[in-house]
């Protein structure tokens, strides 16, 4: 993941030189369609003895909530009071209201609400929120700040953007072996805080400033999202009974990836309180300062609530039959 996030910027503004932005979107999905049929021919399929039913409800109810709640920070950017703004809010509320009764009722719910009980399956689920919408959310806007504020190039600000995710990809693979030494808990609430830092770092950028004035505050970002990443997946695996093992990995590859939608919809809605708006670049470099300072707290809050959530890994037995195949994509 953290490879994709500093080559995909790269890719793209390398493609807009030789075609125009749209087709960075049809090659994405040409190379889907094939990655889709690779993983049909050449991966083993792992079922379960006793499969679980589809939780369509479920489906519905999250997905559509999530999908209105995303909806209305878009289009908050052109005022709170709309009222498609309200009513796109007040929807995804209620639909996000009737998931947990959904979830709570259904013989075999797609996230069973119990393990939010869970200390460590908390921490790991509220670990990866954050890293979707204070560190990823934030980050998104790194390259258009750099276009826009500094006045560099596409392919510019996809290399400084690469300094954090670069980075993060260098450091995960590594940051894993901390795990047996600090715990997976207070590694990502670690990481968590090294990231709220380097978002204060950048707080101020102006139109006057060096590119290298950017440097240490996305390092410190990005060495903090490959601790945390490290040691997200594995928490939740570990967090839950081994036949929930599926569950557990799903909700958190969820919860980063809601986290990463809500975040850049939350920083486009920062953004907009910059005074005038978005029109120029000293504007832009406000906002941006906006959009530092909120991720940074954030970021520092959730390291703070990952922290406090004491740690209980589940190491026992199912105590019934296995109904999902153990080997979620931790």
């Amino acid at each position: 993941m953290g490879a994709g996030i500093a080559v995909g910027p790269v890719f793209s503004a390398l493609l807009i030189k030789v075609a125009a932005w749209p087709m960075a979107y049809w090659v994405i999905a040409v190379l889907a369609v094939l990655l889709t049929l690779w993983a049909a021919l050449g991966l083993e399929e792992s079922r379960s003895e006793h499969p679980r039913g589809l939780d369509i409800a479920g489906v519905i109810t999250l997905g559509s909530g999530l999908a209105l709640l995303v909806a209305a920070l878009t289009e908050s950017r052109q005022g709170w009071a709309q009222p498609k703004v309200l009513v796109f809010l007040a929807l995804g509320l209620v639909l996000l209201i009737a998931f947990v009764l959904v979830e709570r009722t259904v013989a075999e719910p797609m996230l069973e609400l119990e393990l939010l009980r869970r200390p460590a399956f908390l921490a790991a689920t509220v670990g990866a929120v954050m890293i979707g919408v204070a560190v990823i959310g934030f980050m998104t806007y790194v390259p258009a700040a750099v276009q826009r504020v500094l006045g560099l190039g596409p392919l510019a600000g996809a290399g400084i953007l690469g300094i954090w995710s670069g980075l993060s990809f260098v450091v995960a693979p590594q940051a894993r072996r901390l795990i047996g030494v600090v715990g997976a808990r207070y590694q990502v609430a670690g990481g968590l805080a090294l990231c709220g830092v380097g978002e204060l770092a950048l707080v101020g950028i102006t139109e006057w400033s060096s590119w290298w004035w950017m440097v240490p505050g996305l390092a410190l970002a990005g060495l903090g999202s490959g601790f945390a990443n490290a040691a997200l997946a594995g928490l939740a695996v570990r967090s839950v009974p081994p036949h929930r093992v599926a569950m557990g990995s799903g909700a958190n590859n969820t919860a980063r990836y809601v986290g990463s939608s809500l975040g850049i919809a939350l920083i486009a809605a920062v953004l907009s309180l910059a005074p005038a708006g978005q029109e120029s670049s000293r504007e832009f470099a406000v906002g941006m300062t906006y959009a530092a300072l909120v991720s940074a707290v954030l970021s520092l809050l959730g390291a703070v609530v990952v922290a406090l959530c004491r740690q209980r890994e589940y190491t026992g037995t199912p105590s019934r039959p296995t109904a999902e195949p153990l080997g979620g994509s931790s």
